[in-house]
């Protein structure tokens, strides 16, 4: 599988995301591609909401969620041996992920079916069906597994 140099794996940190990463790092390590892992910071949550204390808190928690993602991702690539990189941009989900994917010249996403719970988890939703949709490159998606 050579066409398959580098590996975009989007991740927000959730349970789903998390098996995505796991699926893409081991593909990667199978047909000897680099990751890219992005986290995208999507400030629409909080659009409308006065500047308060609590919504600055918010904010600054997406940044630092951001960061914990991404190493979780790094360090579970370095455990198999898998060459990673990590971004984190601001934007709406979908569209970063498919522009990130053009920008760095990606060959696959691998992304998981789910996110978060409640709002986001409708967002994350739509995202997935969105980047499958947009993406210039093919999309492997992973479904969380079930919790029987």
């Amino acid at each position: 599988m050579k066409e398959y140099k580098k590996i975009l794996i989007p991740t927000d940190g959730s349970p789903g995301a998390e098996e995505a990463v796991k699926k893409g790092l081991s593909l990667a390590k199978l047909i000897g591609a680099e990751v890219l892992a992005l986290y995208v910071k999507d400030y629409r949550i909080l659009a409308g909401l006065p500047e308060t204390e609590e919504v600055i808190f918010i904010g600054n928690g997406l940044e630092e969620e951001g960061k914990g993602a991404i190493e979780f991702v790094k360090k579970e690539a370095k455990n198999l041996g898998v060459k990673c990189e990590g971004k984190i941009v601001e934007g709406h989900p979908q569209a970063k992920i498919v522009e990130v994917a053009d920008e760095e010249n990606c060959d696959l996403i691998v992304m998981g079916t789910k996110g978060r719970t409640g709002l986001a988890h409708f967002f994350l939703g739509s995202v997935t069906e969105g980047v499958i949709h947009h993406a210039n490159c093919p999309v492997f998606i992973v479904r969380e597994k079930s919790k029987k």
